[in-house]
């Protein structure tokens, strides 16, 4: 399982992704089926960040939510294409 952070920075521009869409492609083309994602944050940010790691593992990807009740994170699989 890899870790990465895609931050986003100062010159982050959510409307404008020509500015940021490089970074989640650098940082998650190695995205497989061990990996997860725990998204926080902007939303349109995080709507990149699922799109491109689900390319890179032929549509499917898992998302870990917090879930209260149970004290940990519960896996979410998805298939996206």
């Amino acid at each position: 399982m890899m870790t990465v952070c895609v931050v986003q920075k100062q010159i982050a521009h959510p409307f404008n992704p020509e500015h940021i869409i490089g970074d989640p492609h650098d940082k998650l083309k190695e995205f497989g089926d061990q990996d997860y994602l725990l998204l926080i944050g902007n939303p349109a940010l995080i709507g990149m960040a699922a799109t491109v790691a689900s390319h890179y593992n032929g549509g499917k990807l898992k998302l870990l939510q917090w879930s209260g009740r149970q004290g940990d994170y519960a896996e979410i699989s998805v298939r996206m294409f």
